[in-house]
């Protein structure tokens, strides 16, 4: 549950991210425009005041707006979808807040009804199924190493090894 969450939250935050970039870029383009209007509209103005009349100055200061709105929209256009992602990625959030409550009332309910059932073993219903006794003998020595006894053990068994019949040891 959590894991399909954390999958929807991570792509979320991934569109959120790539929005605030696109924004910034918009917004970057707005002043960029703003300013090559602003300038536009300076260079029109010197112009007419030297007497140097352009006829296509009104048209080409129409197109610069035009460019210019079109980016302030763009900015409009990111704001908003950036809420809507936020919106959602906080719904989202909630719900799984709201399923994690809900998982740990449910076994917290469970925990309640949890019964102590108390099971009397009888003879016949336990069989051995296998028996065993290891015994390992040892030798405890006691020897005496540069003027001081020690005790030590050592084993008293050897494990011989079984070689099948017809190896060529032992054979006749």
């Amino acid at each position: 549950m959590h894991r399909s969450y954390a999958t929807q939250i991570k792509r979320l935050e991934a569109k959120i991210a790539r929005e605030r970039r696109e924004m910034e870029q918009d917004a970057a383009e707005y002043e960029s425009r703003k300013r090559e209007e602003n300038w536009a509209l300076a260079e029109t103005a010197w112009n007419f005041l030297r007497g140097r009349r352009q006829s296509y100055a009104v048209a080409w200061a129409m197109r610069r707006r035009g460019n210019t709105g079109r980016a302030e929209r763009e900015i409009q256009e990111s704001e908003s979808e950036l809420t809507d992602l936020q919106e959602a990625l906080a719904e989202l959030k909630k719900s799984l807040e709201e399923e994690i409550e809900e998982v740990s009332h449910k076994w917290i309910a469970a925990l309640d009804q949890v019964e102590e059932l108390k099971l009397t073993p009888r003879r016949a219903d336990i069989t051995v199924d296998a028996f065993g006794l290891a015994w390992l003998p040892r030798w405890r020595v006691t020897v005496n190493q540069d003027g001081q006894e020690r005790q030590i053990e050592l084993d008293a068994y050897a494990f011989v090894e079984r070689r099948p019949a017809g190896t060529g040891e032992g054979d006749a």
